[in-house]
């Protein structure tokens, strides 16, 4: 009967089996959806971090915790992913065991892992290219490390492998060195409470197996001094300064003053413990109606909410290793209110949640007057602070996602329907309205892109543009070259120019001024794309 009741409160077991289950049905899922084909979309941060990943398995730019996972599984992107979801498994481990070393109970830390592997968030980024998934499993893995190394009251072994461990933590973004420097901070602290400060070396030396290899390799290959990739401080301080941001690259570039830094962080502390997602690169509550595994999962709202009733209830154990929980809680949110809290920097939170709502959970039982009330609190302070209600979707999430499909070669009735919401959602704005009719014009729709013209009228180049090529598919030669004449060739988009003088030579052509068209392609002559169509529209 005892064996019986070990294995089912196993935390490893458990946290294993829910944390396979999810990413093996989240992997199959994958293969074919248009998330597969996310990091080939120009302008998103995925593509950017499969260049720079690629650039540093050749020999260039700094050291990272991800490029170097990009170079472990070959620049393959379904490696690479798989890789993450790897890491996600690892992260509920280390939680599991955060959670087994805070309260001795295995109940609780299969609980605490079991949270984790179904964070629908967590999982979302550990499917797309983005570093995400890795700082996640390092400051998991740092604070696992740092417990088992209080645990052993910082024995060689386990004090040095801390020590490796929050070095990697460090080399991946800037912002996790304030927690890298509180942690070293409360280990020296617990040190000199064990009467062991001399152990603080050990600690050290773990840090600089990392750190100083790191620092030859950046200096050799990225000309940077530094083990970590530095930050535009003056841009950093006038973010920090920006109480709302709805755009990184409209902040306003000031030096502001100390009091403004302050009610500028203090205005998004709200927005830490809020129940929404504020959307980056990837909108959560967009791919969770999109992609069945993450929106199945457990929702980062609910986990917010009970997690910060759990953390209230931590408060009073600051003294003992509950504070590291808190003592990372601190520094990620003197962080991200320095930044700006988006669910992409949010995520990493995840594991100070799991572990506060099974906190939670155990206080009901032990004290539930207090738990009762801590919930009580937050709910009410999260029903006040904002109408719960979900945001709308954002236009460049329908964007992103006909681009996706685009990429994935999905069938083309999905994909326009994808470009017809980006344009509903844009109400007609111009780079929408021109990727739907480039589609709608390309595949001969000419009934669609003329009433997209007369729902969403405008006089853009790119609007007057397809006008003209509708007038040409529909026998209007004439109207078609009066059209395209009237345009200013030299302020179209540069992937209309080329294909605006094929289609003025065609006009030209239908209409019968065949030297005029002979005149108008020359230039289009040295392009292999258009040499073999005008010879033979000229032969005709």
């Amino acid at each position: 009967m005892r064996q019986m009741s070990r294995f089912r409160f196993n935390p490893w077991g458990i946290t294993i089996l829910t944390a396979v289950a999810v990413r093996v049905w989240a992997w199959c899922v994958w293969q074919g959806s248009p998330l597969r084909s996310i990091g080939r979309i120009p302008g998103l941060d995925c593509m950017t971090h499969l260049e720079l990943g690629a650039l540093f398995r050749r020999g260039q730019g700094v050291f990272t915790p991800y490029k170097m996972l990009y170079v472990l599984t070959g620049g393959d992107s379904r490696a690479l992913i798989g890789a993450q979801l790897v890491l996600g498994i690892a992260t509920a481990l280390c939680v599991a065991y955060i959670m087994l070393r805070l309260t001795g109970k295995r109940t609780a830390a299969a609980i605490a892992g079991a949270i984790t592997a179904v964070a629908g968030n967590a999982l979302m980024y550990e499917l797309v290219p983005l570093q995400e998934s890795t700082s996640l499993f390092l400051t998991a893995a740092s604070m696992a490390a740092l417990l088992w190394a209080r645990k052993r009251r910082f024995a060689r072994r386990p004090a040095i492998v801390a020590g490796i461990v929050l070095g990697l933590t460090g080399t991946g973004r800037p912002a996790l060195l304030l927690w890298v420097a509180a942690a070293m901070v409360w280990s020296a602290w617990r040190l000199w409470y064990y009467r062991t400060p001399k152990r603080f070396g050990w600690l050290l030396q773990g840090l600089l197996i990392v750190w100083l290899p790191v620092t030859v390799w950046n200096i050799r290959h990225a000309a940077w001094p530094l083990p970590w990739y530095g930050s535009n401080i003056q841009y950093v301080a006038s973010v920090a300064a920006s109480p709302e941001i709805t755009n990184w690259n409209d902040v306003p570039s000031v030096r502001p003053t100390a009091a403004g830094l302050v009610g500028g962080m203090a205005a998004k502390i709200g927005r830490l413990f809020s129940w929404q997602e504020i959307p980056d690169n990837l909108d959560y509550y967009f791919i969770a109606g999109k992609f069945a595994p993450v929106g199945c999962l457990l929702p980062p709202g609910i986990l917010v909410v009970i997690g910060t009733a759990g953390l209230l209830l931590m408060m009073p154990r600051w003294r003992h290793k509950e504070g590291l929980v808190w003592l990372w809680f601190m520094t990620a949110a003197a962080i991200f209110t320095c930044y700006y809290p988006v669910g992409r920097y949010r995520v990493a939170l995840t594991p100070v949640w799991a572990v506060a709502a099974v906190w939670l959970l155990m206080s009901l039982r032990r004290r539930p007057v207090w738990a009762a009330m801590a919930l009580a609190i937050v709910t009410a302070g999260q029903v006040c602070a904002q109408v719960p209600f979900l945001p709308p979707y954002r236009v460049s999430d329908y964007t992103m996602w006909m681009l996706a499909l685009e990429q994935s070669g999905a069938p083309a009735a999905e994909i326009d329907d994808a470009g017809w919401q980006a344009v509903a959602a844009s109400g007609g704005g111009e780079r929408e309205t021109a990727r739907l009719l480039q589609r709608l014009v390309g595949s001969d729709q000419l009934d669609a892109a003329e009433w997209v013209l007369a729902h969403y009228p405008g006089q853009d180049l790119c609007r007057r543009y397809y006008a003209g090529l509708i007038a040409l598919g529909r026998g209007r030669a004439a109207e078609c070259r009066d059209r395209l004449l009237a345009l200013p060739v030299g302020e179209l988009p540069p992937e209309l120019r080329e294909s605006h003088a094929f289609y003025l030579g065609e006009a030209y052509r239908l209409t019968g001024d065949r030297e005029a068209a002979r005149r108008v392609w020359r230039p289009l002559m040295e392009s292999a794309r258009y040499r073999q169509l005008i010879g033979e529209r000229l032969s005709l």
